[in-house]
């Protein structure tokens, strides 16, 4: 059932209740004992200026007697609440049941139905979601598809529809008076993912869940969740770590790289060096030793074959 229709059938089952002034009206024709109670507790809440409190005493006297003086009367406390829509749809019915008579208390009624008017807009409302909330001002007007237009306080107001899954959609809207304005909605699905810039120094490969990004600084969109993320550079120690990404968010991981060890200060170079400097000075002390003549086996003066001379 419709937000109109559900106020025209209040309207109509409180279809009872007129005022002696412009204010409220006078109790002419109101029988039941406690409803004459509720509308006169409501009418002193409306001079004390409690309005919440007069509308609720009107509304529990219509419950009791429909009458169209409380209808009235229920509609001033509405517009004193800047309930404009209301307000109005409670005069109209109003003046659609009351007797001449009746009407003429209520003052100036043409006067009263054209200010409720200039003060009610109408927002049509069209939306890429099924379900949606559709929340003006602060107020809920109810979930998409909505049917037809819903009526409004004219004037400058904040619109926000909202769904599960979705990002809020807000806008700033001018209801027009006595007008109507529409207003098309597309909801975007919300992101499951989220943005990671790796940086390091100048020159270095950054790797994700092992598929290579680029050089740094290398930009990533990621599912949200825990990843690993490498980065190499020649001359450097490899650095790696595990980064957490949450969706619709965006972080920079810095990954500080370390230089390898020189070929000097390495354990094994100097082991396999040391070998060979000692096999070096082994050989460097045999040439350089002196050693005493070899005493032959042929004995002196005994030569065998004859000396040559050049």
């Amino acid at each position: 059932m419709s937000w109109l229709s559900r106020i025209s059938i209040s309207l109509f089952l409180a279809s009872s209740l007129l005022l002696s002034t412009p204010a409220y009206a006078d109790t002419d024709g109101l029988h039941d004992a406690l409803a004459l109670e509720f509308k006169s507790a409501g009418d002193q809440a409306m001079d004390a200026q409690h309005y919440e409190q007069a509308l609720d005493a009107y509304d529990r006297a219509i419950e009791l007697e429909a009458h169209p003086s409380l209808l009235f009367n229920r509609g001033r406390a509405l517009q004193a609440l800047h309930r404009y829509p209301e307000a109005l749809a409670a005069i109209l019915a109003f003046s659609e049941v009351a007797s001449p008579k009746l009407a003429a208390k209520a003052g100036n009624l043409a006067e009263l139905l054209s200010t409720l008017r200039q003060s009610v807009s109408s927002l049509e409302v069209t939306c890429t979601v099924r379900g949606a909330q559709v929340v003006l001002a602060g107020k809920s007007l109810g979930s998409t598809p909505l049917t037809e237009p819903v009526p409004v306080n004219a004037g400058s107001s904040h619109l926000v529809i909202t769904a599960d899954g979705y990002l809020p959609f807000e806008t700033d809207v001018v209801l027009p008076p006595a007008g109507r304005i529409k207003v098309a909605a597309v909801l975007l699905r919300k992101s499951t993912d989220g943005h990671l810039t790796v940086t390091s120094i100048l020159g270095a490969v950054a790797f994700a869940d092992g598929v290579r990004l680029g050089t740094v600084p290398a930009e990533v969109t990621l599912s949200s969740g825990r990843h690993r993320i490498r980065v190499e550079h020649t001359g450097f120690l490899t650095s790696e770590t595990g980064v957490e990404i949450a969706a619709d968010r965006h972080r920079t991981l810095n990954l500080v790289l370390e230089k390898e060890p020189s070929l000097f200060g390495r354990w094994w170079f100097w082991t396999g060096t040391g070998l060979i400097v000692s096999a070096g000075v082994t050989a460097l002390i045999c040439a350089t030793t002196e050693r005493s003549p070899s005493s032959g086996d042929i004995p002196p003066g005994r030569v065998a074959a004859p000396l040559l001379r050049f």
